[in-house]
């Protein structure tokens, strides 16, 4: 394909000319365009923050109004009041025992060739302990270690050093209370 210009010369630089000032054109329209939608971002942020700053500060105000109303006087009394109450449950639901480490010291304070077949605790602090001693020496080393144990109270038991070796026994005590 052929293309032949018979504008004269005069007319095609006119032309030319009126074509870069349409790109020009077109290009200064682009860039007011960009430069109207990032001023419309910008205003559209600057609105935001100042709802944003507009908030926190009435937010600051009413925390503020807030304070002044409520003195220290009132914050001790509830507050003395709670722990009152803290102290009523504490006193009325007893202090909470550490079962597993219960149970580890009353094992911790048994001598050798003592085989525990049960270990009971219960809530209200009564432990029960069944099982074997080896020998008769061991089942009194048992009772002795029971009966001086700082961790144990009212220990009894209705075995007997009756055999000389297997001897079974049956011990109830009550833990000591845990220190507050």
């Amino acid at each position: 394909m052929i293309i032949l210009d018979l504008l004269p010369p005069e007319l095609q630089t006119k032309q030319l000319h009126q074509r870069r000032l349409r790109r020009w054109q077109i290009t200064g329209i682009f860039f007011v365009v960009m430069a109207v939608i990032c001023l419309l971002g910008v205003q559209a942020e600057i609105i935001t923050f100042e709802q944003r700053s507009q908030r926190l500060s009435a937010e600051l105000t009413q925390l503020q109004t807030s304070a002044r109303n409520n003195s220290a006087k009132d914050v001790t009394q509830k507050t003395t009041a709670v722990n009152a109450t803290v102290n009523i449950l504490a006193t009325a639901l007893g202090t909470p025992r550490a079962w597993a480490k219960d149970g580890s010291s009353v094992l911790s304070i048994l001598p050798a060739n003592v085989t525990v077949q049960k270990l009971t605790l219960q809530d209200n602090g009564q432990i029960q302990l069944t099982g074997l001693a080896k020998t008769r020496a061991v089942f009194l080393a048992l009772q002795e270690a029971l009966t001086s144990s700082p961790i144990l109270q009212n220990v009894t038991t209705s075995s007997t050093a009756s055999k000389k070796d297997d001897v079974p026994f049956d011990y109830q005590a009550a833990l000591k209370a845990p220190a507050p």
